[in-house]
């Protein structure tokens, strides 16, 4: 038993557990002042994946205005009346109880074991949980980390608090998307409130990421707005960016056009009038630009969301199908030394042969196995199966991912055991050498990361 009371797992027990890691996706800290749709505790996180069977129980323009009022700087008394007119606690309480069935059900358990040992049941686990985070916000991401043996994590938030997480292990990866959306876009005609969650949030945090570099509010004029972003972008660089993280795939499709700048400034005029019918032509230029302006220079890597997530309509099946990033940015020949990585590799959809096609056709995209372990169990054996067998041994990076630590804790556990079932499936149909093993596992879990971004797991 540690001193903090979490069961440390022998590394002979943890899957794979002699060979350390470098988590590819990681969201310590992000949560930990609570979130609109949750509050970083683990009833929040079910919170998160219960609003597919919240939707479809209440009427959309209901469904709509409750969350917008209970997102950041929304109308509580809405949020309230609302809250009071239908069983929203109790439409929670029945979506929580059918994820026990599913693979991340079997994950949250696991985190929670290894995080507080045995406990008699969901009021002492609520318990533990709060005595937990009376600790400094650190505290259970540092013990995820202990318990899955993972040494460094690519912290995927708007900020990293340095008080609390040390610079050797947690790797800032800033969001690109609040500078691809400089005017606020608020009404979407699909099903859910999703789309209009995330925009809603990359307008809110725009401002923040232009006063960090000294930028007192969004320009009005196109050259200064781009040149804005310059700032931005070298700033946190200088601020230790390791990778950039794009999840624009929660609102549109990864068809990034080539754009003439005529049309984009065309665009952004008429955007900052209130007209958005051309938000996607200015998208489209502003994030090429950003993606032209690293491969000319610090060739930092650039991670896109490419999976389902989030049990609510929102990303749609055409949305995530890959060829649009193909035919717009990996056939781009001035981007061939740019790395890009598909992260979660396309989870549950658009499926691992297209992430594995990517893979093994150009040089500079690699993917990450990520979520699957909490999503799709053997789904995920069968695409790291898959991916390993077609693409070379530098192309796949391991991870985690999860809002929470219990489920970044879980998820460190179940993707190791993921990742061991599916190599020791090779050895066993004759695929894979039994010396190449662990061989194979050591890149996955964090040299083929050490090469891509440059340093030491262990500096």
């Amino acid at each position: 038993m540690s001193t903090s009371g979490a069961i440390a797992i022998p590394s002979a027990n943890l899957p794979l557990g002699d060979v350390p890691a470098w988590d590819n996706h990681n969201h310590a800290g992000f949560a930990d002042a609570g979130l609109g749709t949750s509050d970083g505790s683990l009833r929040g996180f079910f919170t998160q994946w219960s609003w597919a069977y919240i939707e479809a129980r209440m009427p959309q323009d209901e469904f709509r205005a409750y969350r917008e009022a209970i997102s950041p700087g929304g109308d509580e008394r809405v949020a309230n009346a609302i809250h009071e007119k239908y069983p929203i606690e109790k439409w929670i309480d029945e979506s929580t109880e059918m994820q026990q069935y599913t693979s991340m059900g079997v994950a949250i358990r696991a985190g929670c074991e290894a995080l507080y040992g045995e406990y008699a049941n969901t009021e002492h686990l609520n318990q533990l949980m709060a005595d937990a985070r009376r600790q400094p916000p650190n505290f259970l991401w540092d013990k995820g980390c202990e318990i899955g043996n993972i040494r460094k994590a690519c912290t995927i938030s708007f900020g990293v608090d340095r008080k609390n997480y040390s610079e050797k292990c947690y790797k800032w990866e800033p969001y690109l998307d609040p500078l691809f959306y400089p005017f606020p876009i608020r009404d979407f005609p699909r099903r859910g409130a999703m789309a209009q969650d995330f925009l809603h949030g990359f307008h809110l945090v725009l401002p923040t990421y232009l006063k960090r570099y000294g930028i007192d509010a969004i320009p009005p004029d196109f050259a200064d707005y781009r040149d804005a972003v310059d700032k931005v972008v070298d700033g946190m660089l200088r601020d230790g960016a390791i990778s950039f993280k794009v999840i624009s795939l929660y609102v549109r499709g990864l068809d990034f056009a080539s754009v003439a700048e005529k049309d984009a400034v065309r665009a952004f005029v008429e955007m900052s009038k209130g007209n958005l019918a051309e938000h996607k032509t200015f998208e489209d230029y502003i994030a090429r630009w950003i993606f032209f302006k690293l491969a000319n220079s610090s060739r930092t890597p650039v991670n896109f969301h490419v999976s389902t997530t989030h049990t609510e309509p929102g990303t749609t099946l055409r949305m995530m199908d890959l060829s649009g990033l193909e035919e717009t940015l990996l056939q781009e020949r001035a981007l061939s030394n740019q790395p890009f990585i598909i992260t979660h590799a396309g989870a549950i959809y658009p499926g691992v042969r297209q992430v594995t096609a990517l893979l093994f056709h150009y040089g500079n995209v690699y993917a990450d196995c990520s979520e699957w372990s909490y999503y799709e169990y053997n789904g995920g054996v069968n695409a790291v199966v898959t991916m390993t067998e077609a693409a070379p041994g530098h192309k796949l990076l391991w991870g985690t991912d999860g809002t929470v630590p219990e489920i970044f804790t879980g998820s460190a556990i179940t993707s190791r055991k993921m990742l061991a079932d599916a190599l020791q499936r090779r050895v066993d149909s004759g695929s894979l050498p039994n010396k190449l093993m662990i061989p194979l596992a050591e890149r996955i879990l964090y040299k083929n990361a050490e090469k891509l971004y440059g340093m030491s797991i262990d500096a």
